[in-house]
């Protein structure tokens, strides 16, 4: 985890705990470690959570379990892999270009904002575009041979 999720992470395990009554030690390392089985499906160490999709399933847990009522907010943390794939994909290439792109035969989509895509083709789309990004970038870069002085 990052800095801040490190951080966070401490801030949603006690609302969590806050939320459910929780004061001793003993309770709050149980509910932790319960958080960490549905979260992982298995024992994981805090130090062992990446900063990408095993923090988004903690704090997916501690806000089911803190706010049970806020369903909107699970579903958006539900959805952040997604949401990140969309957001590179936007840093790497304007909208036109990753339009044509998308409404391909290879895509068939209509919007990268389309509630149909799958992480898979998200993915897939982004490598797309990193690599179409990196090839056009490599050939801006490409100097020209220098020709013979012409004496």
């Amino acid at each position: 985890m990052t800095w801040s999720q490190h951080q966070k992470y401490f801030q949603l395990l006690n609302d969590v705990y806050c939320a459910n009554g929780i004061t001793s030690s003993t309770e709050k390392e149980q509910v932790r470690q319960a958080i960490h089985l549905r979260a992982f499906g298995h024992p994981v160490s805090a130090k062992k959570i990446d900063h990408l999709k095993m923090f988004d399933a903690i704090k997916s847990e501690c806000l089911a379990m803190s706010r049970p009522a806020d369903l909107e907010a699970q579903l958006h943390q539900a959805e952040m892999p997604l949401i990140r794939l969309r957001v590179a994909c936007r840093k790497l290439a304007d909208e036109p270009y990753i339009r044509a792109l998308i409404q391909s035969p290879r895509f068939k989509k209509q919007s990268l904002d389309d509630d149909d895509w799958t992480e898979h083709q998200l993915t897939d789309l982004r490598n797309t575009l990193a690599s179409r990004m990196n090839h056009q970038h490599r050939k801006e870069k490409e100097i020209e041979p220098l020709s013979a002085p012409s004496w």
